[in-house]
């Protein structure tokens, strides 16, 4: 696992993941999720929800550099490692805590088939994250070795 906690991979994780966190930004405008991210806190801007939304992309970028970086050293493997990590991500976040956060559902309360089939754009957003996480984090790994 040589490389795994260093500082060049783990800012190469926050990088990638930021990128990746932009291009979903249309879809929590889209779907009013920045005031949701805000309102876990207490507040009702979106400009807060901006504010959590990046944070949580730093940290997500961290987790993705530490598990993922042995696997993702180029482009496809990259892109591939993103596409599985914004999935894992779909069900921990939407699926599962968000709702527990915003309106104190049980958590695992949405893992029915009818809640995963209106779930869809939220899967959507976290496939095009996790895609252009993979991608820059690929392309990094390749292009900038630590």
């Amino acid at each position: 696992m040589k490389g795994t906690f260093t500082g060049h991979n783990m800012l190469q994780g926050m990088i990638s993941s930021i990128v990746g966190g932009a291009f979903i930004t249309f879809f929590l405008v889209k779907s009013d999720m920045l005031v949701t991210f805000a309102s876990m806190v207490g507040l009702q801007a979106a400009d807060v929800g901006v504010l959590i939304h990046l944070g949580a992309s730093v940290l997500f970028g961290i987790i993705f550099a530490t598990l993922f970086c042995c696997m993702a050293r180029n482009i496809p493997m990259g892109i591939i490692t993103g596409l599985i990590f914004g999935v894992i991500l779909w069900f921990i976040g939407p699926m599962t805590l968000l709702p527990y956060l915003s309106s104190g559902a049980a958590l695992a309360s949405l893992w029915t088939p009818e809640a995963m089939k209106a779930s869809v754009d939220p899967l959507i957003a976290h496939l095009v994250y996790g895609f252009f996480l993979g991608l820059c984090y690929g392309w990094m790994r390749k292009n900038c070795p630590g």
